[in-house]
């Protein structure tokens, strides 16, 4: 249970201000709170919070001991790089009414994000599933919820990419404690 809840703030903070969350909140600028909008959303957070959680239940499988934590630690400072990356994310000038496009483009923008990075660490780290996939899902719908909301707002939002550089040094220091725990068994 610890470990839901870890993952689901790990996961709502990686995900404030990010492409994901930034592209519903223009969406819904642009074309009203839908609940179509919202639904897509939920739906390509559900795919790819399930697509990283079982990699990571995969990967801690197949690798073990050093091997494992070292590839964690590698996915805690890809998480960290991308969230110190700057989001911009060009206002489209018609944007589309279609649920599927809608649906793929916010998957293709989700799945390789510092949130989706955090389940996969999650998940890698226990050998148990479940937490880390409902944690991550739950905090990716949380934060996708909140940019559905805010529409226009969200871009407004100054303290969005303090957030991310705090979220940034908690995945380095996730990385540190790996690195550690490594060098001591």
């Amino acid at each position: 249970m610890e470990l839901a809840l870890i993952v689901f703030v790990i996961v709502f903070a990686a995900s404030f201000g990010s492409r994901g969350q930034v592209l519903v909140a223009q969406l819904s600028a642009g074309l009203g709170r839908t609940t179509g909008l919202l639904a897509m959303g939920v739906l390509s957070i559900v795919i790819v919070t399930t697509i990283a959680a079982f990699a990571g239940d995969g990967l801690s499988a197949i690798v073990r001991g050093d091997a494992r934590a070292l590839l964690l630690t590698a996915a805690c400072v890809l998480a960290a790089l991308e969230l110190l990356w700057p989001v911009r994310v060009d206002r489209a000038a018609e944007p589309t009414r279609s649920h599927f496009a809608i649906a793929s483009v916010l998957a293709a923008r989700q799945l390789p994000d510092a949130a989706r990075l955090g389940v996969f660490v999650g998940a890698g780290m226990t050998p148990v599933l479940v937490p880390a996939l409902v944690g991550g899902m739950l905090g990716g719908i949380a934060a996708t919820a909140l940019g559905w909301w805010l529409g226009d707002v969200m871009e407004q939002l100054r303290g969005a990419q303090n957030i991310r550089w705090f979220t940034a040094a908690v995945f380095i220091a996730i990385a540190i404690h790996l690195l550690l725990a490594m060098s001591r068994a």
